[in-house]
């Protein structure tokens, strides 16, 4: 068996991987699989006519998306008029890109190709590979935003779906009823060896920390994500105002790129009044913005931090005593929620999207409702104010992390689907096999 990994034309995947959520799962992925079958990975970069590059039995094949950049300017001038989301969501949208890809597929003899966010790559991957079964792997709620129309063409191109949560996958079965068999959840990972190691902490630790008054110590609150308006950083930083009212001393550490999601991509396709609402921070710079709010309310207590090597995150997880994502959309997932649950660090979360599958509540964490700041002071307060409620808390994210969330689950699972979409079927060619698994089946591996 050969597969091929499309990723996403902004994706730096020069290996080894070490940043960007997306890049370093296709890199986790990709290596972890060839040790089962061929892998190529087509990513930004070199002339295809380039040698590729090999990395841990993964060959990596570079296209030039020059001729896209340039494109997508024409595309702008000619559309005047038309939403954003209405030119990502053409088969005309890094039509460079693709083509190239679907040439050189041609030549390569590959069983599965597997491709991110984008359906509009399925028509043309199909076009001149008939024979090659398409996996489209979901990261985002893009299928549900875009023109039904234009998806349903796209869809028709695509021999199984994969959402990276129940909550993406029940959204598409929804808005497509016709694609139903044809999806599967598969859980977005991380490395658990990495996120799951125990630091050199002194021994005596916990017997300090239950020495210790309350509110003697510095508490530590951790962000990890970008500071973008839908993240919430507004509404943190509003209930952190609540929390050092009883913790004067507490430290708030905000730690992530300062990208922005750009407007058509999450608000201007949303109809969410909480999301909508966010339209509001995007006529200013929303992290200069926050920065400021901070400095004028919080003192020193307010840390952005910037992007930080992936590979330190364990430490930031380590010492904080509750990590917090208050995104006021629905995310479709949570790769740092993970990442915090692997290290025995609880969370505080809101209470929509992907979260409630991450998240045991109660048991691993706690969830409040979205763009609530007085809920989110209260849960923040809550988790500080009781040391074994931590504890219990985040050994139990631990013990959730390992069991759900690894890259070698997630591998598996993708390797497993491969085989159920090249399995010939009896008496006829190749075709798609249904799911084995049920949404009740998927709700109760989860929710336990």
């Amino acid at each position: 068996m050969k597969i091929a990994f499309v990723s996403q034309p902004w994706n730096n995947l020069r290996p080894p991987v070490q940043s960007g959520s997306l890049a370093i799962l296709t890199y986790q992925a990709a290596y972890r699989l060839a040790n089962k079958v061929d892998v190529m990975v087509y990513a930004k970069g070199k002339e295809l006519r380039s040698p590729p590059t090999y990395d841990q039995g993964v060959e990596y094949r570079w296209i030039n998306i020059a001729l896209d950049r340039r494109w997508h300017k024409l595309l702008k001038y000619f559309s005047k008029g038309r939403t954003e989301d209405s030119l990502v969501s053409s088969n005309l949208y890094h039509i460079g890109y693709i083509l190239q890809i679907a040439l050189d597929l041609r030549k390569r003899n590959c069983d599965v190709v597997h491709l991110f966010n984008f359906a509009q790559f399925a028509p043309v991957i199909k076009r001149f590979n008939p024979n090659i079964k398409v996996v489209l792997q979901m990261g985002c709620d893009w299928l549900t935003q875009f023109d039904p129309a234009v998806v349903d063409a796209n869809l028709a191109s695509v021999d199984l779906i994969l959402g990276c949560s129940d909550y993406i996958t029940n959204r598409v079965k929804t808005a497509f009823p016709y694609v139903s068999g044809r999806t599967q959840t598969v859980y977005n990972a991380v490395d658990i060896g990495h996120f799951a190691q125990k630091l050199n902490l002194p021994d005596d630790i916990d017997d300090q920390e239950d020495n210790q008054s309350e509110d003697d110590q510095a508490k530590k609150v951790t962000f990890v994500g970008r500071v973008s308006p839908e993240k919430g950083i507004h509404t943190l930083l509003a209930a952190f105002q609540k929390v050092m009212v009883r913790y004067p001393t507490a430290q708030l550490e905000i730690i992530g790129p300062t990208i922005q999601a750009p407007f058509g991509f999450i608000v201007g396709v949303s109809q969410d009044p909480k999301v909508i609402d966010l339209v509001r921070f995007y006529s200013s710079d929303y992290y200069t913005d926050m920065k400021k709010q901070a400095a004028e309310k919080l003192a020193d207590n307010v840390f952005f931090r910037g992007a930080i090597p992936h590979s330190k995150l364990i430490e930031k997880y380590q010492n904080s005593d509750v990590f917090v994502f208050p995104s006021v959309w629905e995310e479709p997932f949570g790769i740092p929620l993970i990442e915090a649950m692997a290290t025995g660090t609880p969370v505080v979360a809101t209470n929509g999207g992907a979260f409630p599958e991450i998240v045991a509540k109660d048991k691993t964490g706690l969830l409040v409702e979205r763009g609530n700041a007085d809920e989110l002071a209260d849960a923040l307060i809550q988790l500080l104010a009781d040391a074994s409620l931590r504890r219990r808390m985040g050994e139990a994210g631990r013990v959730r992390a390992v069991a759900y969330f690894s890259y070698d689950t997630m591998t598996e699972q993708f390797f497993e689907a491969y085989q159920r979409l090249c399995k010939p079927a009896a008496g006829s060619g190749l075709q798609l096999q249904p799911s084995q698994s049920s949404d009740a089946d998927a709700s109760e591996r989860i929710v336990r």
